[in-house]
Formats: C-alpha cells, sequence, structure tokens
C-alpha cells in the first residue's frame, strides 16, 4: 500500500497480508502515540494498493518502490558515506580495485568502509603491488597500444597490451577476493610452498619476491583487532534505540575474526522486527558480500522469505538466527553496545549543531531555525563557459543529492556575475515544488548579489525564505562579511565562531562545485579538435584518421589523396575533410 499526499507524492510504502486491518491501525491509540505517525496522517490524502501473489512478491515490491520513491516517512538509513571503500569491479574484462566514497548497486563487491583513508590506500597499494591488477581507466584500457610505465616497474600485468590473458587474470581476481574478505590462510599457505620450491630450484629471485609478498600479507591482515576461536562468515547486527530515533550497528566476522564495523543512523523508527526485514533488504542488495549466517537481536518480519530473498544474492543458502546464549549472543550484545556508543557520539554532534544553528539564527535574525541552507556561486572566464552552483548543507552537514549545477543560458558571454545569479536563482526557485525550499539562502558575495538575490524572491513571490550573503574579507580584514536585507552594515561574526565557519563552509562547498563544472565545460571545450565539426566524420572515423597519422596536425597536412586511402574514408569524403581543414583555418 501506498500512503500519498496532495499533490500525489509517496509519504509511506508498506505491506500487509490484511490491508484493511493494516491501514485501520495507523488510527489505533498505540500508533497515535508516535509523533512519527501523527505527522503523516495529518499529510495523507489518498491510499492505493497493488496485489501480489505471495509474501515475498511483496517484499520485494516493496523494497523496489523505496528506493524508487523514497518516501518522507519510510526508514531513511544513513550510511557513514564519507568513509572510504574499495572496489573491485569484476564486471569488468580485467576488474580493478580502487578507492570510492559512493557504494552503487552495481553488481560489484565493495570492502569496507575504512575509518581511516591511509589504512584503506596502503592495501589497494599492496594488492597492487604483488598482484599487479591494471589501475587504469577503462578508457585508457581500451586505447593503450603499448605497455605503461606501470608493467616496466612491475605493478601491473599489462592486460590491455595481452601480457596476461583473461584467465590467469581472473584467478588473480579471485586471489585478491579472498584477502579482501579475509579468507588468507590458504593463500597463505600457498605461497609460502611456491616460495619453497622456488627456493629449491634455487630461484631466488622469485622466492625473495613471494617471502615478502607473504610478510605484506600479514602485515595487511593484522589490522584485524578481535578475532574468535572458531572460523565461518558471519554478521552480527545490533539494534540500538531512544524513542523514534536509533542507530544499527553491523559486526562482520570472515574466518572467525572481525573484519569490521559499519553504523547506520536511523529516524522515525518503526517496529524493531519491520526495521531490521527492511535494513537487512537495503543492506545485502547492494553488491555487498553476503554471510552464510546473520544474527539478530529478534527475528525479522519475514525470516524465512528474507533468508530465501538474500540466498539468492549470495548463491548459497543463508540462515538469520537470533542467538540466545553463548559467544553468538555475546556478539550481539557485542554489536548493540556499538550501536549505542555510535549513537551516544553522533548525538552530542547534533547537539553542537543545534546549538550552532540556534546561534546563526539570533546572529542572522533569521525567521526560522536554518536546518537547510543553500548557497549559490557563479564560475566564468570572462563570460565563457559560464555555470552556476547550489550547495546544500542539512543540519550542518553536506546533502550532496541536494546539489545542483546550471549551465547559463540567457546571458551573453560577457563577464556579468550579477545576471548570471539572477538567472540562477529564478531558475531553481521556479523548481521549488518538486525541490522544496531552504530555510535560508546564501549568496557568495556582497550588496549586489544580495539585491540580486531579494529581487529574484520578490518577482516569484517566495516569502518564506531567509536570505544573506556572505563576503569574501578584503586585504586588511581579519573575517568575512555577512549582509542581511534591511541593514546597510554587515554583521561580523566572531572569526573563530562555529556560525561563521559554518557558512564559509557552504560557500566554499558551493565555489568548489561551481569550478569543477566550469573547469569539466572549459576542458571539454579545449579537447575538441578540428575534426569534429566535419559532416560526415564520427567518432570511429575521426579515431581512425588519428591513429593512422598520429595527430589532427598530420591528418590536416595529408592530400585527400592520402586521406581516401584510409578504410572507410571515401573519396569524395576525403575532399570534405581535406577542404574543411584547409578553409577553416585550423
Amino acid at each position: 500500500y501506498r500512503m500519498k499526499d496532495t499533490a500525489g507524492r509517496y509519504l509511506y510504502i508498506g505491506k500487509a497480508k490484511e490491508l484493511k486491518k493494516r491501514v485501520a491501525s495507523y488510527w489505533s491509540k498505540q500508533a497515535q502515540d508516535r509523533y512519527q505517525v501523527q505527522f503523516l496522517l495529518k499529510k495523507v490524502a489518498d491510499v492505493d494498493c497493488i496485489v501480489t501473489d505471495t509474501e515475498k512478491e511483496a517484499l520485494l515490491l516493496e523494497d523496489t518502490l523505496i528506493k524508487k520513491h523514497k518516501p518522507r516517512y519510510n526508514i531513511d538509513l544513513k550510511d557513514n558515506k564519507t568513509y572510504l571503500s574499495l572496489k573491485l569491479s569484476i564486471q569488468d574484462r580485467f576488474p580493478r580495485l580502487y578507492a570510492t566514497r559512493h557504494i552503487e548497486s552495481d553488481g560489484n563487491p565493495y570492502y569496507g568502509p575504512y575509518t581511516s583513508a591511509l589504512a584503506c590506500r596502503q592495501v589497494a597499494d599492496f594488492i597492487e603491488k604483488y598482484f599487479q591488477l591494471r589501475t587504469c581507466s577503462d578508457r585508457e584500457l581500451a586505447s593503450r597500444k603499448r605497455s605503461c610505465i606501470q608493467y616496466q616497474i612491475k605493478r601491473c600485468s599489462a592486460p590491455c597490451v595481452g601480457k596476461i590473458d583473461g584467465g590467469a587474470y581472473r584467478e588473480i581476481v579471485g586471489e585478491v577476493r579472498q584477502i579482501l574478505e579475509g579468507k588468507s590462510g590458504a593463500i597463505r599457505a600457498n605461497m609460502t610452498a611456491r616460495m619453497k620450491e622456488m627456493a629449491a630450484a634455487m630461484n631466488y629471485e622469485e622466492a625473495a619476491r613471494y617471502r615478502d609478498l607473504i610478510a605484506g600479507l600479514d602485515i595487511t591482515m593484522e589490522q584485524q583487532k578481535m578475532a574468535s576461536h572458531r572460523s565461518g562468515d558471519q554478521d552480527f547486527v545490533g539494534l540500538y534505540r531512544e524513542g523514534e530515533r536509533g542507530m544499527i550497528a553491523v559486526m562482520m566476522v570472515r574466518e572467525g575474526k572481525v573484519v569490521e564495523n559499519r553504523w547506520f543512523s536511523l529516524k522515525d523508527v518503526s517496529e524493531e522486527d519491520e526495521l531490521l526485514t527492511t535494513f537487512l533488504l537495503q543492506f545485502y542488495q547492494t553488491g555487498r558480500f553476503v554471510p552464510a549466517q546473520v544474527f539478530l537481536q529478534v527475528s525479522s518480519t519475514h525470516p524465512e522469505i528474507l533468508g530465501e530473498i538474500l540466498g539468492e544474492v549470495r548463491g548459497q543458502r543463508v540462515l538469520l538466527t537470533v542467538p540466545q546464549r553463548g559467544e553468538k549472543a555475546d556478539l550481539v550484545r557485542l554489536a548493540i553496545r556499538n550501536a549505542r556508543e555510535h549513537y551516544q557520539r553522533s548525538a552530542e554532534r547534533e547537539v553542537d549543531t543545534e546549538e550552532v544553528l540556534q546561534n546563526l539564527q539570533s546572529s542572522l535574525q533569521l525567521g526560522r531555525l536554518p536546518r537547510r541552507m543553500e548557497c549559490f556561486d557563479i564560475s566564468n572566464l570572462q563570460g565563457k563557459q559560464a555555470v552556476g552552483s547550489q550547495a546544500c548543507f542539512v543540519d550542518g552537514a553536506p546533502d550532496k543529492n541536494q546539489y545542483r549545477r546550471f549551465k547559463i543560458k540567457t546571458v551573453p558571454e560577457s563577464p556579468n556575475d550579477y545576471a548570471m545569479m539572477y538567472e540562477v536563482l529564478t531558475r531553481r526557485l521556479k523548481k521549488s515544488a518538486d525541490w522544496g525550499l531552504p530555510d535560508l539562502l546564501v549568496v557568495d558575495g556582497g550588496k549586489g548579489q544580495l539585491a540580486i538575490a531579494e529581487r529574484a524572491l520578490k518577482e516569484l513571490d517566495v516569502l518564506s525564505v531567509d536570505l544573506c550573503a556572505l563576503a569574501k574579507k578584503k586585504e586588511g580584514e581579519d573575517r568575512d562579511k555577512v549582509f542581511i536585507p534591511g541593514r546597510k552594515n554587515p554583521i561580523r561574526l566572531s572569526k573563530n565562531s562555529s556560525e561563521l565557519h559554518l557558512l564559509m563552509r557552504l560557500r566554499d562547498e558551493a565555489h568548489r562545485f561551481a569550478i569543477t563544472y566550469h573547469k569539466k565545460l572549459r576542458g571539454d571545450q579545449l579537447t575538441r579538435s578540428a575534426l569534429d565539426t566535419i559532416p560526415g566524420v564520427g567518432p570511429q572515423r575521426r579515431q581512425r584518421l588519428v591513429r593512422h597519422f598520429g595527430s589532427v596536425k598530420k591528418v590536416k597536412q595529408a592530400g585527400a589523396g592520402k586521406l581516401a586511402e584510409i578504410p572507410g574514408i571515401s573519396p569524395s569524403l576525403a575532399e570534405t575533410i581535406y577542404r574543411h581543414l584547409h578553409s577553416t583555418g585550423t
């Protein structure tokens, strides 16, 4: 069932065997005691339903719809996305391993996250050094004609030029996966045997390589801080909650060793069994390794069906268990303790943020608490490749899902930052029905930019949004200045205040986002060649021409006859290319 508001936006998506009974339960006294339900029912205008044949189908459909529509009142799992993870791109013909902060549902395994970026890169460097996986991009892999320096220094097996076949490369990838999943025992024994074989054959250089490989493997695996006397792949899931908020901790055990912890903050926490079902679906259906056993503090709502779904992801049976006593129960309690400790630390940080936001509201005389702040900046080079950016902070932290970028369309190629800012703000404000509105709108600049923003808000009749401008400090000044409407002089926040630093971080994010987009557009223009605008010459023919002659310059130097010798270039097209290159002055 799907609850919607008057605009047709999804507020909540759920499942039930008896739909009438479940929906009616929202109006029960017990449900009314929950603030989440109270706010939900005030906004619900319609409820529709989809019928499925089985509970399993309903569970999968609910998960799919929640991911697609992101309803406001469904559980929102906040992952520690700022941490680095290692991605092994097994979907590629020749997989590579690299660090990333973004976990996607792309069928590739992710390892981590690593709370220490240094530790993450040390593991990646160890893999690169001893297992020689490629580090180049897919584009470089496809276009390379000879091996690079990485192959020369023995840090890459050069699959790009056929120095290793696909089967041998996949065997290496399999070993890398075992190491990253904590299964190093068999690989270490195999390496030790190879080292002894090489030494017996007096191939001491190769034996020394295996010796160093074993030493590096031991150092890498020593990062595991806790160990159990029993082996196996298991996850222990603990939930801690206070009222409508909470935290989930996952302790990952591989071959008896706790290899990593992960934490997920929760808002609007529902019943624990339903919450765990939703969490497990979201957590394991994103390309992560699924262990043979998952231990919980309470049973999920559909343990058999959920186990079947996770078993399909794993390729083998998965058991969901609630241990009652012994070592497994102790580890579940340890996961709960981890969740509690992490929740309390997060709560302390949130209290600090709340105080900063309250101080900012007071200092800038804002009408509302600035929980959602958006900052806008312009970037261009003498009016060319002009772009605007929107950075967004929610509760003092970046919300990159709300970042937006704008390519300037209405302003001629001349340096007119005011007109560009006006265009960006009006385009953004016209999207308020879809994107919502911020509590505080910040523009990068001084009184001029502030006046432009006031004009845009007034013309579009957006009166509920607070506004300020943040001007960079000039030479001889010790801090940035804040301008607000209706006040001639700037507000000078303390140069060491958290409020000023929060605004500066927001402004710097908007600036970074704008200049990154501007550089991309400028780079795209610079990399365009004279061949790009010739009728009849597409990407493949351009590539063929450049490969044959070596450069665009040499293509221009060639006569029409030489051009016609290239496969796929007819005499008439060769004449067109020759005339175009010699008539444009390129």
